[in-house]
């Protein structure tokens, strides 16, 4: 260890970098996720809720609403 001219606390730095650059691009991601989750009242709280009981009314609503599909044909229409 003293003869290795500090390349231990080289690498050990540069995987603490690492961790903190991919917390910081996955965060968001799970946030997002999280959130659609939430009922609505509890996605526009102007403070964060940590504890919520799950709901799929978002996804139902996507998929059996009928938005999915109009979208995409309209985007496959209009080509924008």
């Amino acid at each position: 260890m003293l003869g290795d001219g500090g390349r231990g606390t080289v690498e050990g730095v540069e995987a603490a970098g690492r961790f903190l650059v991919l917390l910081w691009m996955l965060v968001p991601i799970v946030w997002m996720v999280l959130a659609s989750f939430k009922p609505g009242v509890a996605q526009l709280s102007s403070t964060p809720v940590f504890v919520f009981k799950p709901t799929m009314q978002h996804y139902m609503a996507l998929f059996t609403g009928g938005y999915l599909v109009k979208g995409l044909t309209l985007d496959a229409v209009t080509g924008e």
